[in-house]
């Protein structure tokens, strides 16, 4: 052991940990890397501290290390520790060797085992025990079960287990006997749930007889190792367990023995019939054996049959379960003094007591019966058992749990309830056993085996069966009360309205039955009945509070306010399941006294009055402005907002008294009445305030108005002089007359009069913006004088009347004179500076001459003031010369037409940055192809890398943005324009390797071009020996950048590249095990199976009757063409007669098969009749009653049509150069007759469904068959109707037309006879139908595979039977359909033709479902060859 810590690089020890496998508090399992590997070949486990048992743990995990690596040493039946330590504290860690499978997966997977593939895992199983027992003193492993089996081998035939994770020591019991005892019933177990894939319950195996009996010869010892295993009350020695597992293996791979058969057939006579009918029933009283009745065969062995099977059982557990059965009236009443009736009377249940003979099974007792046995005392035994096990048997069917059961097992599926139900099915299938006498015949039907779990869990299931039906009609009655609750619940929920809104969760108390009482999987027990009763009782309670509180509580709670504070509510989530808590909880939030409403009289707003307290306060405010007057109360009241506060007021009491007194407003109103009754006080202490302020105020402001000497504020001359004058009068009158607030409201409008006048022509030159260098001040004394000239003009126009001014009619034509003519002056000038200063700004920021800027172009702006008067003045030229000179210096560059001088432009170091702009600009002016040749794009790079560093010195970091997207935006432009151009690789790769440097993209390129470009780039940069992943990462922006441009590239060879680059990008599915090929489809079925080319083919062979077959399949990978949704494999060839035959031998059943297939059941009826088989065309089969020992098999048919009278050597069924010359019925060789390759015809979809499945195959879909095509391409030769269908119809019509001038009616079919017709295609037949101008030289069929297709025959040769969702459909035509059915369309079959099936022109191909991540090929190979073969695409 080392100790280590984990490294900051992340190693634990020397590996690196990779994929998380599991994790758990305080443990993780991970996939790791050894030192210098690129690959997950470890696993590694990892205890981490979580609490104060952590030293317990880390020390378990190294003890349980230690142990695996002493055992492991040996090399056997062990994976290999690989490293073990500390990693710090409470840490610890161990590392072992990667396995490909574990026991666990295979079980998970349902992976059927071959007997030799079992016995090599269970062997290698018992290999690594014994290891443990030798090398660590005796001791076991503790902790057996499938996720510590692994299996290790390349191929099933290799396969081995070993062990891992043994249990530490300090969990082993004290008792060696009962750890070896444990470990025993583990190993039992484990074989069991490999052959079974189910674990036993109480040491007992599962009926699973099927699965025992697929393991062949061996799988009658496999199941008794298996039972001795869980059953043997003391420990088997694992030597003798090794000893006998290896007998186990020889014996499988031994060549299978020849199987030997024999039947026995008893037929007994009406008379024997009612003879046992009159003294079989009745139920005599008296003693056992008193009765005589004659013997028979029949009524004997049905009383061996049920004595083996269930009667003895039931007699013997009856006595010991009694309590349990009397809890059953029905069974206490009708079943139980049958019983004892039994007992009394003494009556012989078991007849191997009264024959000599005692086979192990009493089933072949009545073969055994001596003759002298064979009287009329062993007749009345009979009679007598068999009515008792008669009245037994009534009792049971009458019983009405059993009726019940019935109905619950059709019922309770529908509910959601699955498990109970198929609990109620089975239970009602184990405890009705079955009547072995057929009433009419008197013939004993007793099988040749039993069910040998019946009897032992015949009273179990009996007593379980009447507990299921008490908790069965509790959940019923439950149910029903709950479903009739749940629309009054439902109604409620919905609300009335405003009052009582809808409640959301409420609404969806329906949905919680489904929810609560849902349960998943097939199979059940008595405790998932007894915990459905559980959950349907706690419905039924939880509905039935909620039914009492909607009546009584409901109308009283404050919905609204209930709405915003129920965390049930709140909490609620549409998108999520119900829950019972969430109901629960609704209920007790619902009942809280708390949610209830409100009294009125409890309202606060009734403490202050209400509104009605505001409504005086507007008037009083108003008799103060009345009394002082308006002027005087708005100045005095200055910023205060009295009287909009009174009105606020007033309306915030209106407001508040509109909301109504509830829960939900309960806060609000307290909140807001608190406030109005604290405002009320205030406001009325303010008014009475400010009528003490207006007298104080109206004082104080004569006196200031006295002393005031002027009102101008830039001391205007002319506006203080003419203030004075009005002043003095207004004072000279209220001397007078002492009216306070005519003063006021004469003197206001006075001066504002004034004041206007001098605002009006204050007027300021808006400098906002000056060139560098000119100054402001400069014009400061103009300004001013022009003011006081202006205004003293106006005020000439004035005349004071002693309350007002007088406005003369000319007064305002000469004051907006006055002010257009000082607003114009000042403006031109502004305007002047302005517009320099903003050519300045302009040119800084990189502005070309013309280019609109949101102030203007620079040249529009310097031509504006060129010849003006303004700039005529010497001050302000000279303020503005820097401008002026900048502006020339552009205009030259501008006009510039040499590309080679704008370069020189462009490179010249004193050049400012926007004539460098100017000049590069320029260049598509200068040159409209620019640039056109390689040399002009590497000058242009060079010109765009200094236009970029001239836009990054201008002044303005966001007009450097604009500019450098500008530049940039020309640069990309000219790049697009070379690339469009390009029509060589040389300029494709120029671009392509330019494309970054330019900053460009392919959007602005046409599809061709922008492909070509994006395939190049790619192409030229790309290192196909770069890591996998990495590179599947380059591909997908390869896939991104391609697949908008697929709709417009316009070349089917670009199209499919990008299709290709799309499934190249896919990223793998790494979560599934890795599998081998022949555990899929054929492979499960003996098939020797291989996968090519990384699983782009799988191929499987067998030889079957001496001949060998061959399936091959091609994978078809999903694209948005074929609108497959998952890859899928598909056969390359259609069904050949010899692979059918593969499948019906692997089906086994031709009874069932012809169930499904009509025509072959017709066959087999036929077959023997007078007459032989018949059919319709072309038939590549027929039934062969003689073979396989006289049961019948199919084989290969004779001839390809049904012999009829009328085809003799003079009138034979073909023409010349199509029919044999030596036997009139057959066709010609060269002409293809019927054989083992021919494909399979004359078959029902059921059929050909049937007969894939027993290959683990399915038939394809249509959209699988369409995603063939389109991956085979077209079919130029395909088998169709052609010329010598013509020749053929011909011959038939002229053999016809003879034969009815004779008199005679022809039986001679024309070959479209058999064709499949789609209803919805109507065509010519007979004498008329068509045909294509072909002639492939073959009338009928010819062999499944055509030689270098992918897939042979799609079209042709026969119609394919496809999926087509529920139903079947017909497609691809065959060599019989006429021209006017299309191949491409897929005809869907109607229902009839599931079964009764097609004629001679319809087959099948089959498909399978492999997982994705089964075969694959690395990302850097697909790419290599899809590279290899890349080409540009150019326009012409």
């Amino acid at each position: 052991m080392n100790e280590h810590s984990l490294s900051s690089s992340g190693f634990v020890g020397d590996f690196a940990p990779d994929a998380l496998l599991w994790e758990g508090p305080g443990e993780r399992v991970c996939a790791a890397k050894a030192p210098l590997s690129d690959r997950a070949e470890h696993v590694l486990k990892i205890v981490s501290p979580i609490g104060v048992c952590d030293g317990v743990r880390s020390a378990r995990l190294l003890d349980a290390a230690e142990t695996q690596r002493r055992c492991a040493e040996s090399g056997a039946g062990w994976i290999r520790l690989v490293d073990a330590g500390e990693l710090g504290p409470g840490s610890t860690y161990a590392v072992t060797e990667a396995a490909p499978r574990s026991a666990e997966e295979l079980i998970r997977l349902r992976i059927r085992l071959r007997p030799s593939e079992l016995a090599r895992i269970i062997g290698g199983v018992i290999d690594g025990l014994r290891v443990m027992r030798d090398r660590c003193d005796g001791r076991v492993h503790g902790a057996l079960r499938p996720s510590n089996v692994f299996v290790i081998g390349d191929r099933p035939r290799a396969w081995r287990g070993v062990l891992t994770d043994p249990a530490p020591a300090d969990l082993l019991g004290p008792n060696p006997e009962a750890n070896a005892l444990a470990e025993q019933r583990a190993l039992g177990s484990l074989i069991a749930q490999l052959v079974t894939f189910r674990t036993p319950r109480d040491g007992k195996l599962a009926g699973d007889h099927d699965r025992w009996d697929a393991l062949g010869r061996t799988g009658g010892a496999w199941r008794s190792l298996c039972e001795s295993l869980l059953t043997a009350p003391d420990p088997l020695d694992l030597d003798d367990l090794a000893s006998r597992v290896e007998k186990l293996r020889r014996r499988a791979e031994r060549p299978r023995a020849q199987r030997r058969y024999a039947g026995v057939a008893a037929l007994v006579g009406l008379v024997a019939v009612g003879a046992f009918l009159v003294f079989g029933t009745g139920g005599d009283a008296s003693k056992g054996g008193s009765t005589r009745a004659p013997f028979e065969e029949a009524p004997f062995r049905a009383w061996c049959a049920d004595a083996e099977l269930w009667a003895l059982y039931l007699q013997r557990d009856a006595q010991t379960r009694r309590a349990e059965l009397e809890l059953d009236p029905h069974l206490r009443d009708a079943l139980l003094p049958v019983i004892d009736e039994a007992a009394a009377r003494e009556i012989e249940l078991d007849p191997r007591t009264l024959v000599r003979a005692s086979p192990r099974s009493r089933l072949r007792l009545t073969e055994m019966v001596e003759p002298d046995e064979r009287n009329r005392k062993l007749g009345g035994r009979t009679t007598e058992a068999l009515d008792i096990i008669g009245r037994w048997r009534g009792a049971i069917a009458s019983w009405p749990a059993l009726t019940g059961a019935r109905e619950r097992a059709s019922s309770y599926p529908g509910r959601g309830w699955r498990p109970q139900g198929a609990f109620y099915a089975h239970l009602a299938d184990r405890v009705l056993p079955p009547e072995w006498l057929d009433p009419e015949t008197g013939v004993a039907n007793v099988p040749e085996s039993i069910d040998e779990s019946f009897g032992p869990e015949f009273v179990e299931n009996l007593i379980q069966l009447s507990e299921a039906d008490r908790l069965g009609a509790e959940i019923d009655a439950a149910w029903t009360r709950l479903t009739e609750r749940i629309d009054a619940i439902r109604n409620a929920a919905q609300g009335d309205g405003a009052e009582r809104p809808a409640d959301p969760l409420l609404a969806r108390f329906a949905e919680l039955p489904e929810r609560h009482a849902t349960f998943r999987g097939l199979g059940g027990d008595l405790e998932s009945v007894r915990d459905l009763h559980r959950r349907v009782t706690e419905l039924d309670a939880l509905s039935g509070r909620i039914e009492a509180f909607l009546a009584d509580g409901w109308e009283r709670v404050d919905h609204e306010y209930f709405a915003s504070v129920s965390e049930a509510l709140a909490g609620h989530d549409a998108a999520q399941a119900v829950r019972l808590e969430d109901f629960e909880l609704w209920l007790a939030e619902a009942s809280d006294p708390g949610v209830t409403r409100l009294e009125p009289e409890s309202d606060p707003r009734l403490a202050y009055g209400g509104a009605e307290a505001f409504e005086p306060l507007p008037d009083r405010v108003g008799a103060l402005k009345d009394r002082y007057g308006e002027d005087l109360f708005t100045e005095l009241l200055g910023q205060s907002d009295l009287v909009d506060r009174v009105e606020a007021e007033r309306a915030a009491a209106r407001s508040l008294d509109q909301i109504p007194w509830k829960r939900l407003t309960q806060e609000e109103v307290n909140t807001g009445a608190a406030s109005i009754a604290q405002a009320l006080t205030r406001t009325r202490t303010e008014i009475d305030t400010l009528a003490g302020e207006l007298d104080r105020v109206a004082t104080a402001y004569l006196d200031q108005f006295r002393a005031g000497s002027g009102i101008s504020p830039a001391g205007t001359p002319s506006i203080d002089a003419a203030w004075r004058a009005m002043r003095n009068q207004l004072l000279a009158r209220y001397d007078e007359d002492g009216r306070f607030a005519d003063l006021r409201r004469d003197e206001a409008p006075a001066r504002e009069v004034l004041l206007e006048v001098e605002r009006a022509v204050t007027l300021e030159a808006p400098l906002d913006r000056t060139p560098r260098g000119f100054e402001r001040a400069m014009l400061d004394p103009v300004l001013a004088e022009r003011t006081d000239r202006a205004a003293g003009e106006i005020l000439g126009h004035l005349a004071w009347n002693g309350t007002a001014y007088e406005i003369g009619s000319d007064f305002e034509d000469v004051r907006a004179g006055v002010i257009e003519r000082e607003v114009a002056s000042r403006a031109r000038l502004a305007d002047l500076v302005s517009d320099h200063a903003t050519i300045e700004t302009l040119l800084d920021e990189g502005w070309l001459l013309d280019e609109a800027s949101p102030e203007g172009a620079v040249r529009e702006l310097a031509l504006r003031w060129r010849e003006s008067e303004e700039l005529g003045d010497p001050r302000v030229r000279e303020g503005l010369a820097g401008v002026i000179d900048r502006v020339g210096r552009l205009e030259a560059i501008e006009a510039e037409t040499e590309t080679g001088r704008l370069m020189e432009a462009i490179s010249a170091g004193d050049e400012e940055p926007v004539g460098v702009l100017a000049a590069y600009l320029g260049l598509d002016r200068a040159d409209p192809m620019w640039p056109g040749s390689t040399g002009q794009l590497d000058a242009e790079r060079r010109a765009l890398t200094g236009a970029i560093e001239a836009a990054e010195r201008l002044a303005s970091e966001e007009r450097v943005e604009l500019v450098l997207g500008r530049v940039r935006a020309a640069a990309r432009e000219r790049w697009a324009r070379f690339a469009n151009a390009a029509q060589t690789l040389a300029d494709v790769d120029a671009a392509a390797q330019s494309r970054e440097a330019f900053g460009a993209g392919l959007e602005g390129l046409r599809p061709r071009p922008a492909y070509n470009v994006a395939l190049r780039e790619f192409m030229l940069g790309v290192n196909l020996d770069m890591d996998e992943e990495a590179l599947r990462q380059r591909v997908a922006e390869l896939r991104d950048r391609l697949a908008p441009l697929r709709p417009g590239v316009g070349d089917s060879r670009a199209e499919r590249l990008i299709d290709e680059i799309a499934q190249i990008a896919m990223p793998p599915d790494d979560s599934r095990p890795v599998l081998e090929a022949s555990m899929f489809g054929p492979g499960r079925h003996g098939w020797s199976a291989s996968d090519i080319d990384g699983g782009e083919r799988l191929v499987y062979t067998t030889n079957h009757r001496g001949q060998p077959l061959t399936l091959e399949f091609v994978r078809i990978e999903p694209d948005s063409v074929n609108g497959l949704s998952r890859a899928a494999y598909v056969s390359r060839r259609e069904v050949s007669l010899g692979v059918a035959l593969a499948m019906c031998d692997a089906v086994g059943d031709w009874e069932t098969l012809g169930d499904a297939w009509l025509a072959l059941a017709d066959a087999r009826q036929t077959a023997s009749e007078p007459g032989g088989q018949r059919w319709d065309g072309a038939r590549v089969w027929r039934w062969d009653p003689g073979l396989d020992r006289g049961r019948g098999a199919l084989t290969v048919n004779d001839a390809w049509l049904m012999r009829h009278p009328q085809i003799t050597p003079e009138q034979p069924a073909y023409p010349p150069g199509i029919g044999d010359p030596q036997d009139p019925l057959r066709i010609d060789a060269s002409q293809g007759r019927p054989g083992m390759s021919m494909p399979m015809n004359h078959i029902s979809p059921r059929a050909a469904e049937a007969l894939a499945g027993a290959l683990s195959a399915r038939l394809p879909t249509e959209q699988e068959w369409r995603a063939a095509m389109g991956k085979g391409g077209p079919t130029p030769n395909a088998n169709r109707r052609d010329a010598t269908f013509a020749r053929q119809r011909d011959w038939v019509q002229r053999v016809e037309r003879e034969l009815t001038a004779t008199g005679a009616v022809s039986q001679f079919s024309y070959p479209d006879r058999g064709a499949y017709q789609p209803r919805s295609v109507s065509t010519p037949t007979d004498g008329q139908a068509t045909t294509l101008p072909t002639d492939d030289g073959v009338l009928w069929l010819a062999p499944v595979d055509a030689p270098g297709e992918t897939f042979s025959h799609l079209v042709g040769n026969v119609a394919e039977i496809v999926r087509q969702g529920e139903r079947f459909a017909v497609i691809g035509a065959s060599a019989l359909s006429a021209p006017e059915v299309d191949p491409q369309t897929a005809y869907t079959a109607r229902n009839a033709y599931a079964r009764r099936g097609f004629n001679d022109d319809v087959g099948f191909r089959l498909a399978l479902d492999v997982p994705d991540g089964v075969f694959r090929q690395t990302v850097n190979r697909r790419l290599e060859k899809l590279l290899a073969r890349a080409e540009c695409v150019f326009e012409r």
